[in-house]
């Protein structure tokens, strides 16, 4: 088995800043590479659309244009394009500067605006009450102390506030065929530290303080062949199609991601 998958040590921000730097580095480097980059993050960016495509249609249901959003942990920037583009007010906070710098790319090809600024999710620089919705798509799993990012979000949260966040699933496929693997969950150089997984009783018990708190199973992907081990390869030729050819609600139900959607009490 994989020891290091789905560890909750606790690095310093520090840490956690650095990894996402280099992650986001390299990602510079593949790129710079490419005869088309552009082409290849667009390419990128659908996929990106299609992965989190549920995601995206149950946040529309409650509405998202002309809301205030905070958006913590943007990363590269495709959920801000993804809200900016919805018409929502988005307020977009990273550690890492060259995640930001990401970002503030991706929004000028579309001719989009979001406010952009270093933050540290655990620690906010917004007044109480201030937003109508919180992202966290891909941010409990990495920070340090994702109780303090929560209670960070629910208190700049605006009564009545929603919040959405996608967790990855202790007990899916995905994390099964990565440990019989020996695979990693994130990145084939280098997974993030911390690189939690959770159950659905671990969400309940992190989401405690909010109201109508609904888990939503999702997402089968491809384990890229190029990461070492027999597991991914079975994976890959095997668990895939299969799950293809399965219903929907079935398969999702050992998905890799858990979306948490939940309400601030008014």
């Amino acid at each position: 088995m994989n020891p290091a998958l789905g560890t909750a040590s606790m690095p310093s921000l520090a840490d956690v800043r650095e990894y996402w730097e280099g992650y986001a580095r390299r990602v510079l480097e593949r790129r710079n590479g490419l005869a088309d980059p552009r082409a290849q993050i667009e390419a990128q960016n659908r996929d990106h659309a299609e992965a989190y495509g549920l995601a995206n249609r149950l946040l529309e249901h409650h509405g998202v244009a002309g809301t205030s959003v905070l958006e913590l942990g943007c990363g590269l920037g495709y959920d801000t394009v993804w809200l900016a583009g919805s018409g929502a007010r988005v307020v977009a906070i990273d550690l890492s500067q060259m995640c930001l710098e990401w970002t503030r790319t991706h929004l000028s090809w579309h001719g989009l605006e979001a406010r952009l600024q270093v933050g540290n999710a655990e620690s906010l620089d917004f007044s109480d009450a201030s937003f109508d919705i919180v992202t966290a798509r891909g941010l409990l799993m990495f920070t340090p102390n994702p109780q303090a990012a929560l209670d960070e979000a629910w208190r700049v949260l605006r009564p009545g506030g929603r919040i959405q966040a996608i967790v990855h699933h202790r007990h899916s496929w995905y994390v099964w065929l990565a440990a019989l693997g020996h695979s990693r969950l994130i990145d084939p150089v280098d997974d993030p530290r911390p690189n939690r997984l959770y159950s659905r009783g671990d969400v309940r018990a992190l989401f405690r303080r909010f109201m109508d708190v609904t888990i939503t199973p999702d997402r089968l992907p491809t384990i890229p062949s190029r990461r070492p081990g027999l597991g991914p390869s079975l994976y890959n030729a095997l668990v895939v199609p299969l799950a293809r050819r399965v219903p929907r609600r079935l398969a999702s139900s050992v998905g890799f991601y858990l979306i948490v959607e939940a309400r601030k009490p008014n």
